[in-house]
């Protein structure tokens, strides 16, 4: 009978600890939840105005220019961007004598349109408006005005006459902190 009470209070006590460590471990375990959280990515974007080709040229001749033509960046998106230009032929047909021999004036813009920078001008040669980068910042929904202008020099020679060439001119944008 005595091994029985021990056993009986072996159980009761083995019953008391599991039970006691259950509470103890539910205990420890609680949990809590601060609700659903979002994170939403920006979004990038920048429109031109004009959508497509800002020169249709003919008939230039040694010593003319386009005229100015202007373009119109709007950022779209949701951040700040920072933006750069670049200009490429089309086609290695379009890396022609013509394309190596067009210069370019390019002018930025503030909001009340007054000039903020110059670029290229008299000897800048259009194949070399590589990434450049602007430094103006648009902010979301900012408008800022581009003008651009090309042309050929009057010491462009004959071996150009008759030729056409066709090029993107194409602009790059990331967000105001990010690197290009």
């Amino acid at each position: 009978m005595a091994k029985i009470k021990y056993f009986l209070l072996g159980l009761l006590i083995g019953v008391i600890l599991v039970g006691s460590a259950s509470v103890v471990k539910a205990y420890l375990l609680k949990q809590k939840v601060l609700g659903e959280s979002t994170v939403t990515v920006a979004t990038l974007d920048l429109s031109t105005t004009p959508q497509t080709a800002l020169f249709n040229l003919t008939k230039l001749a040694p010593g003319t220019t386009s005229g100015e033509q202007i373009i119109r960046l709007k950022n779209t998106g949701s951040t700040g961007i920072k933006y750069r230009v670049s200009v490429f032929p089309t086609n290695a047909e379009n890396d022609n004598k013509l394309f190596q021999s067009l210069e370019y004036t390019l002018k930025s813009y503030t909001l009340g349109e007054n000039l903020s920078k110059t670029y290229g001008g008299t000897g800048s040669l259009l194949k070399d408006l590589q990434n450049l980068e602007i430094n103006q910042r648009l902010a979301e929904g900012e408008e800022k005005i581009l003008k651009m202008e090309i042309s050929l020099p009057a010491s462009a020679g004959n071996d150009i006459e008759g030729t056409t060439t066709n090029f993107n001119i194409v602009f790059d944008a990331t967000q105001s902190e990010g690197e290009f």
